[in-house]
C-alpha cells in the first residue's frame, strides 16, 4: 500500500513545569536531495491486506510478493559454468 509520505522528524522540547512536548523539527531527504514530505511512496504492486486477512492468518502482501520473485527468478535463471577441473 502507498505510504502516507509523513516524515518530518520530531524533537522533544522539555517545558517549564518539567513536561516534554515534540515538535516537528527536521525533515528526511532522499538521496537526490528530495523532501520526502507529502511525497509518499507509490508500490509498483497494490494488495489490499486488511483486518480480516490477519483475522484468518492470511499474509495476501507476502504471498504476492513470493510469486513475483519466483517469476522474476524462473526469468532470469542463472547460466549454469561448466565445472573446471584442475590438471595435475
Amino acid at each position: 500500500m502507498p505510504t502516507s509520505g509523513g516524515v518530518i522528524g520530531t524533537w522533544p522540547k522539555t517545558l517549564l513545569d518539567g513536561s516534554t512536548l515534540r515538535l516537528p523539527r527536521f525533515s528526511v531527504y532522499d538521496v537526490r536531495g528530495r523532501n520526502l514530505e507529502r511525497n509518499p511512496t507509490k508500490p509498483e504492486y497494490v494488495i489490499d491486506e486488511t483486518f480480516v486477512h490477519h483475522m484468518k492468518d492470511e499474509r495476501i502482501q507476502l504471498d504476492r510478493a513470493l510469486e513475483l520473485l519466483k517469476e522474476e527468478a524462473e526469468r532470469k535463471a542463472p547460466v549454469l559454468v561448466p565445472d573446471i577441473k584442475e590438471e595435475k
